[in-house]
């Protein structure tokens, strides 16, 4: 073998030798773990030992998703899953499930075939079917407040009307039984807890009528009320509709109607300066008050469905199916009437405060109950 043979060799084995552990090793000498698959969106062109941590899915935005699933929005460890409709949405959220609940039994009247989970079916045509159509509605038979439905408005005591109680969304002063929304106030000795809840933003209508089927406490400091606020402005500029309010043991219920023109709290301006509302009652009571009025209620406690016809014209105050009052609409711009805008629905139950006084602490706690809501439009609209 030649000089030059030998250096060829020489310099043969020396390139393989570095090959060798430039594939085998880091700078260092090390052997470098990765992913090793070019097809994975991790791969790793240092490592020269696969440790199974390739990675395949990359989200919305083109990032490798490590250590995190791609969820149904394709967000890389996002909180969305496909729920039982197939819709995307947060595990038990407000809409899970929502999109394809609702009556399911063909001999109810609002049944449909598309949805999948039963819910909400109604069977008694409280209102005439031949001149009402239902459009939404709850019966509370899911076993929990729909949050599809229904918000919890919080906030603590005094806010409005010197008001004692704390209203939370804590399941001691709401939740479902038999098939009802119960509305709890509780008192612990210190403090006064309650309920208050809205479809606002998730429900609101303009005209139409609404029913609601509720059984009121009765007793001292106690004030159930079932009504509406327009969507717009603030209050009272956005108007307000009292379905129904009870304050301690009376026996009556009270409704009214609130506008920037006509409200309780303009001082001495109210009643003297509210426009004629034409307010008409249908029972034995000559109404004292422009936009108020109030009705006896035989069994003040049990159950009565109390609700209201609303046109472009005037709203109709019902109980049980049978008028009690009206007031009609002035045609004298917003500040006397703005009821010509969707409104959404509260539900609510308040403790001491201006209207009904300071409660009886020994009577605790106060529930009302409501077996269902349920809104509907005029065939003839």
């Amino acid at each position: 073998m030649t000089k030059i043979e030998k250096i060829i060799l020489q310099l043969s084995i020396i390139l393989s030798v570095l090959l060798f552990f430039s594939c085998s090793e880091d700078s260092n000498g090390a052997i470098v773990e990765g992913c090793t698959d070019t097809e994975a969106c991790n791969y790793n062109n240092k490592a020269n030992k696969d440790d199974s941590s390739c990675e395949y899915d990359i989200d919305i935005i083109g990032n490798c998703c490590v250590d995190n699933v791609v969820d149904c929005f394709g967000v890389c460890g996002g909180a969305y899953e496909f729920d039982d409709c197939e819709e995307c949405q947060i595990p038990d959220g407000p809409f899970w499930n929502s999109s394809c609940s609702g009556c399911m039994d063909p001999p109810a009247i609002n049944y449909d075939s598309l949805f999948t989970i039963n819910a909400n079916c109604v069977y008694d045509g409280f209102a005439d079917t031949t001149q009402w159509e239902l459009v939404w509605n709850d019966e509370f038979n899911l076993g929990y407040i729909d949050q599809s439905k229904w918000n919890h408005e919080e906030w603590g005591p005094g806010e409005y009307n010197n008001e004692l109680q704390e209203y939370t969304d804590r399941s001691d002063n709401s939740y479902i039984e038999d098939s009802c929304l119960v509305i709890r106030a509780n008192y612990d000795g210190e403090n006064y807890t309650s309920a208050r809840m809205t479809t606002r933003d998730k429900g609101d209508w303009l005209y139409g009528r609404i029913d609601v089927k509720a059984k009121l406490p009765s007793g001292d400091g106690t004030w159930p009320a079932i009504w509406m606020l327009g969507i717009n402005l603030e209050w009272p500029a956005c108007g307000e509709i009292d379905i129904m309010e009870h304050i301690n043991a009376e026996n009556v219920i009270h409704g009214s109607i609130h506008t920037s023109s006509c409200y309780f709290s303009m001082g001495d301006n109210y009643p003297g300066e509210c426009p004629d509302y034409q307010l008409q009652s249908f029972n034995q009571i000559n109404p004292d008050f422009p936009n108020t009025h109030k009705t006896n209620v035989n069994n003040i406690t049990g159950w009565h469905i109390y609700g209201i016809e609303w046109d472009a014209s005037s709203i109709s105050f019902f109980i049980d199916g049978n008028i009690w009052m009206r007031v009609h609409n002035t045609y004298g711009g917003q500040p006397e009437w703005p009821f010509n805008q969707p409104f959404y629905i509260i539900l609510n139950l308040a403790i001491g405060g201006n209207f009904p006084g300071d409660p009886d602490n020994s009577n605790f706690p106060h529930e009302m109950k409501v077996n269902f809501v349920r809104v509907y439009k005029s065939i003839n609209e």
